[in-house]
């Protein structure tokens, strides 16, 4: 099911078989709109209809490294672990614990405390890689957001994780597609 309020998307969507049985509300097209408020619109338009589902998974179109595998291992961790939502998500490639803020153009570090440790002493931190959402609709109407206390992650690699936001990100999931077709290939 694509969600969307373009009529030209919702004809490609339909033409590579997906179904668009609704387009999206004015409210939840800008580009202010956040993710809770579609899915939270979705489901309340297929109850409308009488369709209701106890899991559903919200995928997004800017993640162009979003496989088969990921998303079968996120539905069945949702299911055996029993979490409300289950994504993918990327280890920062330094950690966050020496991350520096600018006042001006003087720099200071946001944990001082962390200024002599080394970098591989430090615990591991993730960050969202905004591929897909596997959720409990109960869960998400329950807490009216998409994460909750009881989320879990599918730790994937930088190379699969590319949002595409300009020009220059494009570029690098060019590279990173190529890199990972290559390795695939050996």
């Amino acid at each position: 099911m694509v969600s969307t309020d373009d009529d030209e998307i919702a004809a490609v969507a339909k033409e590579y078989g997906a179904s668009v049985p609704f387009l999206r509300s004015v409210n939840n097209s800008d580009d202010f709109a956040g993710t809770d408020d579609v899915i939270k619109e979705v489901l309340e338009q297929y109850a409308l209809q009488d369709k209701f589902f106890a899991l559903a998974c919200c995928i997004y179109p800017i993640n162009p490294f979003i496989n088969v595998k990921s998303l079968e291992t996120g539905l069945e961790k949702l299911k055996t672990l029993n979490f409300d939502t289950v994504f993918t998500a990327v280890r920062y490639s330094y950690p966050i614990q020496r991350a520096l803020r600018l006042n001006g153009e003087q720099a200071y570090m946001i944990q001082p405390e962390h200024f002599s440790s080394r970098s591989q002493d430090l615990e591991p931190s993730f960050h969202d890689a905004a591929q897909f959402y596997w959720f409990k609709t109960d869960a998400f109407f329950r807490n009216n957001r998409m994460w909750s206390d009881n989320s879990g992650i599918i730790e994937i690699s930088e190379l699969e994780v590319q949002d595409i936001d300009n020009e220059t990100d494009w570029k690098l999931a060019e590279l990173k597609f190529k890199l990972l077709h290559s390795s695939v290939r050996k």
